[in-house]
């Protein structure tokens, strides 16, 4: 394959790469930017721990 030629396998790679940023960067804002404007209690009963002990916000 040269240079050049490869138009659609170029362009399924532009898409998932433009998929998994896009992914990414959904998460990171919903974990990071969010959390800080909610109001205390709110925050409080997302961050709480559960019934099993453990935060509802177990991945962070």
């Amino acid at each position: 394959m040269s240079a050049a030629g490869g138009g659609a396998a170029r362009l399924a790679g532009f898409v998932l790469n433009h998929l998994g940023l896009s992914g990414l960067f959904s998460i990171e804002f919903l974990t990071h930017a969010v959390p800080q404007h909610q109001d205390a209690a709110a925050r409080e009963a997302v961050c709480s721990p559960g019934r099993d002990g453990r935060t509802s916000w177990w991945w962070l």
